[in-house]
């Protein structure tokens, strides 16, 4: 459990083990809202600077975006494939950076509700995240023993090529598991045990076909009448009582 608490906010949001967040007034400590929806714990919470917006991070690896007027989900975010662990809202905007288990930062923009980019670079899980006041970079923390810092450039960033690499990257992946992954084995039929009706069937099988032999409709060795007769010894004599 824990508590966050933006000056000039008059609210103080709580994260509880239930799963919910309680958003209580700040000079009286009164109840005020009670957000729930997550299917996990709670492991991050931040307030936008103009106080109109919560996001929530959980071990459920999704990102929450509450409305701090009526308490309703504005929106809620696959943000990881793991567990989320820390969510901060750039300073003066609704612009998000989220980390998380999955050893990546993300960056958000909470009004269309639309991944910006993923910064890959951890080796392990990230367990802090920290802004400057000027939102010119983030610095992070993870167990793989490493502080990175992540300075923002004048470049420009287009979101479809973002998206674009991030398809190319996910086809890779799956090339690469496909790559790895062992070989089926193939099983060999087992063989099936002798039962009546297997018996029963093969009899009828050859009841069919003895007509066809005894006839001459059908020879099993593909040769006419004549091949047959030429033939000094024959290579294959079928007769009813044989069977």
């Amino acid at each position: 459990m824990f508590s966050r608490f933006r000056v000039p906010s008059k609210y103080i949001n709580v994260a509880l083990l239930n799963h919910t967040i309680v958003v209580l007034f700040e000079d009286s400590l009164k109840f005020y809202l009670s957000l729930y929806g997550h299917r996990l714990p709670v492991m991050a919470l931040d307030v936008s600077d103009d106080s109109q917006m919560i996001a929530s991070g959980s071990a459920d690896k999704n990102v929450r975006l509450w409305s701090t007027q009526f308490g309703n989900c504005l929106k809620s975010l696959k943000a990881h494939e793991e567990s989320v662990m820390q969510v901060k809202f750039l300073p003066g905007t609704h612009y998000l950076a989220t980390a998380g288990r999955d050893h990546k930062l993300k960056l958000w923009d909470c009004d269309s509700y639309e991944l910006i980019t993923a910064l890959p670079g951890h080796a392990c899980e990230i367990l802090a995240m920290a802004l400057s006041q000027d939102a010119a970079f983030i610095v992070t923390a993870g167990s793989d023993k490493q502080i990175r810092i992540w300075r923002r450039t004048q470049e420009q960033l287009f979101l479809s090529e973002e998206r674009a690499k991030e398809l190319e990257e996910q086809f890779e992946q799956e090339v690469e598991r496909e790559d790895l992954a062992p070989a089926a084995a193939v099983a060999a039929p087992r063989p099936t045990r002798r039962s009546v009706e297997s018996v029963r069937t093969t009899e009828r099988l050859m009841d069919s076909v003895l007509p066809c032999f005894k006839f001459g409709h059908l020879d099993p060795y593909g040769k006419s009448e004549k091949e047959k007769s030429d033939a000094s010894t024959p290579a294959f004599t079928v007769h009813p009582a044989v069977w």
